[in-house]
């Protein structure tokens, strides 16, 4: 959870290209770049790469086109 709270405030109030300089405060991300994730993490942590807004609604894992949603 702290670390969910650290990565809005950057978010909101920093870089966004900073942002897997801060998930690595997390010792799970150390793991996983350990054990060769590396790419993938710095692959996650990318803001704003993909026009898909995906959200977690009624037990199901939603996904939108924000191209589509900016034209109506």
């Amino acid at each position: 959870a702290q670390l969910g709270l650290i990565s809005y405030r950057h978010l909101v109030g920093g870089k966004t290209s900073e942002l897997a300089a801060i998930l690595y405060q997390a010792e799970h991300t150390r793991y996983l770049a350990s054990i060769g994730f590396a790419a993938d993490i710095t692959y996650c942590a990318q803001v704003d790469f993909l026009p898909y807004l995906i959200s977690y609604k009624g037990g199901r894992v939603m996904m939108e086109d924000q191209r589509v949603a900016a034209n109506n």
